[in-house]
């Protein structure tokens, strides 16, 4: 299931969600107007290791990333969680593993009792991509999950909901729709009883 279906599903309707249409003409300015509750960076084909400085493959992820960061809560996935890292002065660097596979994640101690992982077990099942991963996080971050082949599979920031994932949620994930679940409940602020009954336009994916 896709982060859009995901997410649609909790929210009850995509009338709740926004996307632009081309993602990268998307400026901090557009986001604004929206006035979104968060932001997700979802993964695609590209390189946070190559084209970070691509316009016409990453459009304006590097000011959007800093431009959220600390404003709207903010969770990317694999290629999300990459630009995250790199465009905050963290490090990305090549995976010792570049398969798409099933992977065993553990949550560190920095990651337990974080409110993206509540409700989850210290260690469970995921679909992950190694082709790029996280080597350093930036500064004020915390490793919050790891795995067998990848050291830094979830970070999380000291003080601002920023969150990046290096496995894919959304994927046959276990308990991935108990994260989504939590980023809105937690760090976007929708009530619980508001999941299905929200009205307007509240997140942007």
């Amino acid at each position: 299931m896709s982060i859009w279906a995901n997410i649609r599903d909790l929210l009850g309707g995509d009338e709740r969600l926004v996307g632009h249409p081309d993602v990268t003409e998307t400026t901090p300015d557009d986001l604004d107007k929206l006035e979104p509750k968060g932001v997700i960076l979802a993964g695609g084909p590209f390189s946070a290791l190559d084209d970070m400085d691509d316009r016409a493959r990453m459009g304006y992820s590097r000011e959007l990333i800093k431009h959220c960061h600390g404003r709207y809560p903010l969770l990317g996935i694999c290629l999300g969680h990459q630009a995250i890292a790199h465009a905050l002065g963290g490090k990305v660097v090549r995976g010792k593993l570049g398969e798409y596979s099933l992977t065993r994640i553990e949550i560190t101690g920095q990651g337990k009792g974080q409110p993206i992982f509540r409700r989850i077990p210290d260690n469970f099942n995921a679909w992950a991509s190694h082709t790029d991963e996280v080597g350093e996080v930036p500064e004020g971050f915390d490793v919050m999950a790891r795995s067998g082949s990848c050291e830094v599979e979830a970070m999380g920031h000291h003080r601002f909901e920023t969150y990046g994932l290096q496995f894919h949620p959304e994927e046959r994930t276990q308990y991935g729709g108990r994260i989504f679940e939590s980023f809105l409940k937690h760090s976007c602020r929708v009530e619980a009883d508001e999941l299905n009954l929200l009205k307007y336009r509240e997140l942007l994916i």
